[in-house]
């Protein structure tokens, strides 16, 4: 019986990109070579292949609204001063304090005082550190994403 040729996966990337790439990162192949190789390769439009879905997981996350969280207020949301929740990352919030910020379809399924928690959680853990959610509030991001 004879041998079935097994089928390349990925990019076969030319000789002068591979020759290019060697000269800005060292001559030994690796992983970030190619990586490099194919990102030359699709600036230049030599790379021809599937694009994702426009509505793959990614692409839905970054569209969703994400507001901010405060552990002081009534509702646990971040008001300015019009009443309009604040959007996550608003510059006028920005005055050296750390913020929660969720969905607004996760942040709506958590109770007010839920809302106050994981805001507090991430104020208590200070500035520039990553702070797990509480379990509550993992859990309505989950059910969110679902829909």
């Amino acid at each position: 019986m004879a041998k079935k040729k097994k089928k390349k996966s990925g990019v076969t990337i030319p000789a002068n990109i591979k020759a290019e790439v060697r000269r800005k990162m060292g001559s030994k192949w690796s992983a970030r070579h190619s990586q490099m190789g194919v990102r030359i390769m699709k600036r230049r439009g030599l790379l021809k292949g599937k694009k994702k879905p426009k509505n793959s997981r990614l692409s839905k996350w970054q569209k969703e609204r994400w507001v901010t969280l405060s552990p002081s207020s009534k509702d646990g949301f971040s008001r300015d001063k019009n009443g309009k929740v604040r959007p996550c990352g608003d510059s006028k919030l920005r005055s050296g304090r750390t913020s929660r910020c969720l969905p607004w379809k996760a942040a709506q399924r958590l109770s007010a005082s839920d809302r106050k928690a994981t805001a507090r959680k991430k104020i208590k853990a200070g500035e520039n550190k990553t702070v797990s959610n509480t379990r509550k509030a993992k859990k309505a991001g989950s059910r969110a994403r679902r829909r």
